[in-house]
């Protein structure tokens, strides 16, 4: 018989349970948020709607402009039949005086119809865009005309008004260049107001560029 206390010694092999270890949860990483770019308008902009006109986006001339065109028309014409119908009353043969009054006041009508007619082509053909650069105009019904003034050449601007157009508020903005071409610049039909306006935005325009005399670089304008 064998002693118990003489048994070898056999090892255990039952499995030895490890403690599980905790591994960190990954953290999500959040996604970066796309910045909106900004809708405040330009301080400029801000100044420009102030004075009462929007700065950049091409405007029509007042619609009052083709009331004062007809009038304009009606006088002219009128003028041209009464001096017509007696020119041909008095200066031709008896025998052709209604015809020869009949012929002028058929050429006379012709001209109100076209200058009447022109009224609406003209408004339907002009417009002007103010900027920070300066101003633009775009205007002609056969041939069209586009000017570019440049703020840095404008040396001074005007508003006139007419008889008719101090009745219906609208006045014609001149502006006057440094160049020899289109050295003064006239547009007529404008609000009166809004040409005060943009006289206003230009000159100021005008004065943050050009140098007034007594500043470091300045010169006499």
């Amino acid at each position: 018989m064998t002693d118990p206390t003489t048994r070898s010694a056999v090892p255990d092999e039952r499995p030895v349970e490890t403690p599980a270890v905790e591994t960190p949860a990954a953290h999500p990483v959040a996604a970066p948020v796309p910045q909106q770019a900004s809708t405040e308008p330009a301080p400029h902009a801000d100044a420009a709607r102030s004075l009462g006109f929007p700065e950049g986006e091409p405007q029509k001339l007042d619609a009052r402009v083709i009331q004062v065109d007809h009038i304009a028309n009606w006088i002219t014409t009128g003028v041209l039949a009464l001096g017509g119908t007696i020119t041909a009353a008095f200066a031709t043969p008896r025998g052709w005086r209604l015809i020869a009054i009949a012929g002028t006041l058929a050429i006379v009508g012709a001209l109100w119809w076209w200058g009447r007619r022109w009224a609406y082509l003209a408004y339907a053909h002009t417009s002007y865009t103010v900027t920070p650069g300066g101003c633009e105009i775009r205007r002609g019904v056969v041939w069209r005309q586009v000017i570019n003034v440049p703020r840095s050449r404008i040396q001074h601007t005007d508003v006139t008004q007419g008889p008719l157009q101090r009745v219906f508020e609208l006045a014609t903005l001149v502006l006057y260049t440094a160049g020899t071409t289109h050295a003064q610049i006239g547009l007529s039909g404008v609000a009166f107001r809004p040409a005060m306006a943009i006289r206003q935005y230009l000159l100021q325009r005008v004065d943050d560029v050009v140098p007034r005399p007594g500043d470091p670089g300045g010169a006499e304008r």
